[in-house]
């Protein structure tokens, strides 16, 4: 998934990115570095997600489950960001897969290392 935003603040290599869904902080990639007032793309791979239930994580976003495949031990979900903007997600399908129902409202989360990072002309990620 793909988040476009403003770096508001850098503490070193991690820079906070606000974005319509909410303010995520993650690690710069390549050789330029990112600065307060920068416009920046936060990418975050589908597997990196987890629900927020599962352990504490470094950017939480609340979401709406619209949809779930289930195939073999994988368990894929169609999310919607509170802007109606789609996420997927995917875990291995244990026993949680029955607790979060179509249409319900869940909170996600994501590490600062969780996923790769690119962006249009600066980077950075989670």
């Amino acid at each position: 998934m793909l988040f476009s935003g403003r770096v508001v603040d850098r503490q070193e290599d991690v820079v906070s990115v606000e974005t319509s869904t909410g303010v995520f902080r993650c690690r710069t990639w390549g050789s330029e570095s990112l600065s307060t007032g920068d416009d920046a793309l936060v990418f975050v791979r589908p597997e990196s997600l987890t629900f927020s239930d599962v352990g504490r994580s470094d950017n939480l976003l609340k979401v709406r489950l619209t949809n779930q495949e289930f195939e073999g031990h994988f368990w894929h979900l169609v999310l919607k960001t509170t802007d109606g903007s789609p996420i997927r997600m995917s875990v291995v399908n244990d026993a949680t897969s029955r607790a979060h129902q179509i249409d319900s409202e869940v909170t996600i989360g994501f590490d600062i290392p969780g996923g790769r990072f690119p962006l249009s002309e600066r980077r950075a990620g989670c």
